[in-house]
């Protein structure tokens, strides 16, 4: 079979039946189809309609390509072979296509994956890292996920949060607010912007400012996701600054100080109502006039001085100054002013407060007058003034302590002088001051209290006390004066008083007993010689009736004046004498006598028998007071330019201290079978010569008399002795 296919050129072959083209390109199409079949299957959804494309492309061109060798076979009667080899051609070619665009579609489907891929990590890390809470949740109000912040902010971790409700971690006021914001970005698709309170895990309520966005899918709300943010702390930093601001404003508006701003042109830029006050310029009149309308014109240079200090420092505090008023009037003002920067740190404006201080200074000049002479007072007194504060600490005490006490007043002030105080006194001062906290009355103390040396000085005290608005005594005022001298005298009036009665007691009965006594000593005497045999008993009367006699003089000593003569007398020489006429005494009760005499001590004037009569009186005392033996110790010494001291000490058995002060009292003894009369005498002697005599015991210890004599007595040799008015 042979057709004319090409200009009538006859092909010497065998021809292609067309039955046969048709299967062929049946079986062309087929299989291009089940190539894209598994192609589409392999791909993902989203490369769909580009295989689509491609498969459609694929198809044509295996058509075409079908046709195209239909027609040469049919034109030129192509032979079988070269009809295959045209196919073969074809075929070639068309899978080098197939080839190419396969790989072109895996190209685009890695690239497709890396981008899916990065968009997933973007938005896993715009997620997680995100500084505010960030989640989604499905149209039941579930959370589905919840980034980092979440947890940090509620307290919550992500398994007891996720695939629960909302609701339940909201405060329970705001729930409803929150459900019908959220129901609204579901139901219209819109973002909702509010405000809400949720309670974290332990207790406490978190403000969150929330942004709600709907999350669609082919048009239709499929969840939300949710943007919180923790502003608890700006909303309570915007409420306390707004608090401050109010607070500062009501300040600037309500204080009595005067506040001002000024720039750095010293132009007055604001001022409160306290300022027109003060300075008699309204705001209207000032503000934006020069601030050296307010300083006085011989203070321009303070003002400069002032502006160099405020460069350095920043502040100025309480600086008392002069300013003037708008009628020109001085007036004392105290000033506080400091340098408003901005945020580059450059001034830009002063603030300054000013307080109106001319009624302050006039009280204070008149306090410093009042001061001034309360302080003559107190400095020039002879009385103590002290103050203590509501804790009895000494606050001020007069300069006079050291007269009195032998301490400065810096060594009282910040103490109490408590451990001063004579123990026996301390439970009374104690009541006392009880007394006045409770009553508010003022108190009167009398006691004692230390001397630096150790001795105790009475006091006489008037105690009273210092309140406050409430009433309430907050300290203590206190005057004391020293009682010591007129206490003394007092004691002396007291024994002079005794010495007088004694005194008059003693002229009576030296009368009346020495007349009759002068008769029986005679007739004793008389009898001593006309009866021998009975001179053993007449002596011991002789003796008796001499000791009358001699208790009869001593009375007379204290009755009435004598005249005796001083004359200048080595004292260790009488001294010498009375340990000697002692001595045997002394050795007879085993008691050693020992004298410790000053080198090169001075005569001094004095009665001799009188003053032998005091340390015979006070040696034979300190012997019978060692019945068991010891020592006995006589010293001597220069007690300052003008005395000369006698210590008599004895290791006996002391005195009570109670008893000291009764020392010399007539007819008060410390021994069994004593008058109380010589140491009464003693004493007399003593003042006599313008001398003291003190005692000093310690029980089991022993007692130590000092007798201290001037070195010269008066200009007059003759000195009247025992006058006891």
């Amino acid at each position: 079979m042979s057709e004319d296919l090409n200009n009538g050129k006859v092909l010497n072959t065998r021809m292609v039946p067309f039955r046969s083209l048709a299967l062929y390109m049946i079986f062309w199409g087929v299989s291009v189809v089940l190539f894209h079949i598994i192609t589409d299957w392999m791909l993902v959804e989203r490369d769909a309609t580009l295989s689509r494309l491609h498969l459609l492309s694929e198809i044509v061109f295996g058509m075409g390509s079908g046709l195209v060798a239909y027609g040469l076979l049919a034109r030129n009667s192509v032979q079988i072979k070269q009809l295959k080899a045209a196919l073969q051609e074809s075929e070639d070619k068309f899978s080098e296509y197939v080839e190419d665009t396969t790989g072109a579609r895996v190209l685009e489907r890695k690239l497709t994956k890396r981008v899916v891929e990065e968009s997933e990590q973007r938005y896993r890390s715009l997620f997680d890292t995100h500084p505010d809470m960030v989640f989604s949740c499905d149209l039941e109000g579930n959370f589905i996920e919840a980034n980092a912040a979440c947890v940090a902010v509620s307290g919550y971790t992500l398994e007891e949060a996720l695939h629960h409700s909302f609701s339940q971690f909201l405060y329970p006021e705001d729930a409803p607010e929150v459900k019908y914001r959220f129901q609204r970005t579901i139901d219209e698709g819109e973002v909702q912007h509010y405000r809400c309170r949720i309670v974290h895990r332990d207790g406490h309520v978190i403000l969150l400012d929330v942004t709600n966005i709907p999350i669609f899918v082919e048009d239709r709300v499929m969840g939300v996701y949710g943007i919180a943010k923790d502003i608890t702390d700006e909303v309570h930093t915007r409420e306390e600054f707004a608090e401050t601001k109010e607070l500062l404003e009501s300040f600037f508006a309500s204080t009595t100080d005067a506040i001002y701003l000024i720039d750095n042109q010293g132009i007055v830029c604001k001022v409160n109502e306290a300022f027109e006050r003060i300075y008699g310029w309204s705001a209207e009149e000032i503000i934006g006039q020069n601030f050296s309308l307010l300083v006085p014109p011989g203070r321009q240079e303070e003002m400069r001085k002032l502006n160099e200090h405020l460069d350095c420092q920043e502040h100025l505090t309480d600086y008392e100054t002069v300013r003037m008023r708008k009628d020109g009037s001085l007036f004392d003002v105290s000033i506080t002013v400091s340098v408003i920067r901005d945020q580059n740190g450059q001034r830009v404006a002063l603030a300054g407060i000013g307080r109106d201080i001319t009624e302050r200074k006039r009280v204070e000049s008149a306090l410093r007058e009042i001061e001034y002479r309360y302080r003559l007072i107190t400095e020039h007194t002879s009385d103590i003034i002290a103050i203590y504060d509501q804790d009895q600490i000494i606050q001020y005490v007069s300069p006079r302590v050291d007269q009195i006490f032998g301490y400065s007043a810096d060594d009282y002030i910040g103490t109490n002088n408590f451990d001063h105080l004579h123990p026996d006194d301390f439970g009374e001062i104690m009541e006392r001051l009880d007394s006045l906290y409770r009553t508010g009355e003022s108190v009167r103390i009398v006691f004692r209290q230390r001397h630096a040396d150790g001795h105790y000085v009475w006091l006489e005290t008037m105690v009273m006390p210092v309140f406050d608005l409430h009433e309430q005594v907050i300290g203590l005022v206190v005057i004391a004066r020293d009682n010591t001298e007129r206490r003394r005298t007092e004691e002396l009036l007291r024994k002079s008083d005794k010495l007088a009665v004694v005194g008059q007691l003693a002229a009576g009965v030296a009368h009346e007993i020495r007349n009759p006594l002068t008769s029986i000593k005679g007739f004793a005497q008389l009898m001593k010689n006309r009866l021998p045999e009975y001179n053993h008993y007449l002596d011991i009367m002789l003796s008796e009736l001499d000791r009358i006699e001699f208790i009869m003089n001593e009375f007379l000593v204290l009755a009435k004046p004598q005249a005796v003569k001083f004359v200048k007398t080595d004292l260790q020489e009488l001294l010498g004498d009375i340990v000697a006429l002692l001595e045997t005494q002394a050795i007879i009760n085993n008691v050693q006598i020992i004298t410790e005499y000053e080198d090169n001590l001075p005569n001094i004037t004095c009665e001799t028998n009188r003053l032998k009569q005091v340390f015979i009186n006070v040696m034979k005392n300190a012997i019978e007071a060692m019945p068991d033996g010891g020592n006995l110790r006589i010293r001597t010494e220069r007690a300052g330019a003008d005395l000369v001291r006698v210590r008599v000490l004895d290791d006996g058995c002391g005195i009570h201290p109670e008893r000291i002060p009764k020392l010399g009292e007539p007819f008060y003894t410390t021994k069994e079978r004593g008058t109380g009369l010589g140491l009464m005498v003693s004493y007399k002697i003593i003042k006599d010569h313008q001398g003291d005599i003190r005692f000093k015991s310690r029980l089991g210890e022993g007692t130590t008399v000092e007798v201290e004599l001037p070195i010269i007595q008066d200009s007059k040799n003759v000195l009247t002795v025992g006058d006891v008015g």
